[in-house]
This record gives C-alpha cells, structure tokens and sequence, in this order.
C-alpha cells in the first residue's frame, strides 16, 4: 500500500505542479542552468542560447518552482522552442528550456535529470519515522563534499529512516534513503528508485524474525553478514545471500552434489557446494562490479 501511494500516474508537467533542482546538480557552481529569468529573451532567439545562459546552477539551490504553464517559441527549425513557465519560491517568474522533450504540447518531467517532482519526495516521505529492513548489505556513507561511499552494512536489522534526498536515477523519482541502523552510532543511505518493484527488492516492513521463529541467534548473525559459510544450512543461506545466479548439480559414487553460483556479493563472485542441504565449501573470486 505504501508503495503504490508513491507511484505518480503522469509526470507531465501541470500547472500548479512543483518542482526542484537536484543537490548533484545545484553543487556543479561553474556551470550554467537551463533557467532564465521570464524577461530575458535574447533578441535572436537560439537553441544554443538555452542550453548554455541560464542561471548558475548554484543560484538553483532550495528555489522550488510552481508550474503556471507551457511555451512553444517559433524557431527557424519545425520543432519549435518548448519552455515551462513558473512561478518561484523567491518571487520570481522563470522560464525553464525543455531540451529532450518528445511532446511539445504535453512534456514529461522524466527526461530532465536536473529536477525533481517535488510531490513525488513528498509522497516518499511518508516513509521517515518508520522502520524497515534491509534485504541487502548494500549501504551508502556521506563524504564531506557530500558524494555517497559504498559501505557494507547488515541485513534484516531494523533502519529507523529518517530522512530523504532526491536523486537522479534510471527512472523517475530517484532518492537517498537516510537512515540509523539499530546498534549503530551513525546514519547512513540506501539508494531508491521509485517504484513498488525496486523498493520491495531492498526493503520490507516485516521483521524476518517473525517470520523464521526457529532460526538460533548464531544463525541470525550469518545472515545479517550476507555471506555464504561452510555449514550453513540451505535456508541460511538463501536468507543470507538469496537465490542463486545458476545452479547444476554433479554426480559422485556416494553423493549428489549442489553448485550454487552468486555473480556478485559485495564485489565477489561466489562458488558454492551444497552436500545434503549444507554448504561443504564455498570458494570466491574478485568481481569488478561493486554493485
């Protein structure tokens, strides 16, 4: 339910929608946005012009824009010259250039990788103040200039998230989940597309105590490690690790044998022999995806 109340049907550009400029973008100071004050209209209108005068991006920083409508400025080309109009936080009016738009008449939001939907964040933050659980080790820290680290965290343990941070993402609506891990003294952050798919392969609300009752404590702090183990048993390491990449089997005089592959654990491949639902081995190699 949670999900799917984030999901935004149409990210075509409406008015009254709002809209802001990503923290990636905004601390690129040298260079020029896409954001022109309403007035300035060059008396030669070029494309050229939009894409490389706007307003610093530093100058973006915490501006929220309110929608009011859309331009088309005849240009020498067909297609002519699509721009947002809106209204800003600091009582300004802007004209915001649509360079990758495919529909003059109504753009979409998706193709601009330097603004968020600002309902689309909001929606995600319902989530602050709640807890979930991690599915995967995979964390993130933040470094002084603000870019995020890799970090190797602990599965199913309760995050009490307490923040977002919009993001540029493959789809829409990216963000950074912050979050303070139990016995933990920090914070730190998942990255999140947004949608029901992609937030339900790192997340979930239930404890998967609750669910595994039998599993011993020793066996809970395997998994939380999210790696495979001599002696684990089949369950623990599903649990640990999930399902394999590919798996064969392999004959010998006294015994069938399991070989489960992971392409990529922590930046490891992993070769795994499983003899009666136990791990017998397990052997690893370096992995250039870290991800």
């Amino acid at each position: 339910i949670f999900t799917s109340s984030c999901i935004i049907d149409s990210r075509v550009f409406k008015p009254g929608m709002k809209i802001g400029f990503l923290e990636d973008c905004v601390k690129e100071t040298f260079r020029q946005s896409k954001l022109f004050h309403y007035d300035s209209i060059p008396a030669e209108i070029t494309k050229r012009y939009y894409e490389d005068n706007g307003l610093p991006q530093s100058q973006l920083k915490d501006l929220i824009l309110t929608v009011t409508g859309i331009e088309n400025l005849p240009y020498r080309t067909k297609r002519p010259l699509t721009f947002l109009i809106a209204d800003g936080s600091d009582g300004n009016r802007y004209r915001y250039y649509l360079s990758s738009i495919s529909d003059t008449l109504n753009p979409s939001a998706s193709n601009e990788w330097c603004i968020y939907l600002v309902e689309e964040l909001e929606r995600f933050s319902k989530l602050i103040g709640q807890t979930v659980y991690g599915k995967h080790n995979l964390w993130s820290e933040r470094t002084e200039n603000g870019d995020f680290k890799t970090v190797w965290g602990s599965k199913y343990i309760p995050l009490e998230v307490t923040g977002m941070i919009p993001a540029r993402g493959t789809f829409a609506g990216a963000c950074y989940i912050r979050f303070k891990p139990e016995g933990y003294d920090g914070e730190y952050y998942r990255y999140c597309e947004n949608s029901e798919e992609f937030f339900n392969s790192i997340f979930t609300f239930c404890d998967p105590k609750d669910s595994f009752k039998d599993i011993k404590k020793n066996d809970w702090e395997a998994i939380q490690k999210g790696l495979p183990e001599a002696g684990m048993k089949k369950q623990i390491l599903e649990l640990a690790v999930g399902k394999p990449d590919h798996v064969s089997t392999y004959q010998t005089n006294k015994d069938t044998y399991e070989l489960w592959y992971y392409k990529n654990v922590m930046g490891k491949s992993y070769e795994v022999i499983l003899n009666k639902d136990k791990v017998e081995s397990v052997s690893s190699s370096e992995n250039k995806r870290r991800y």
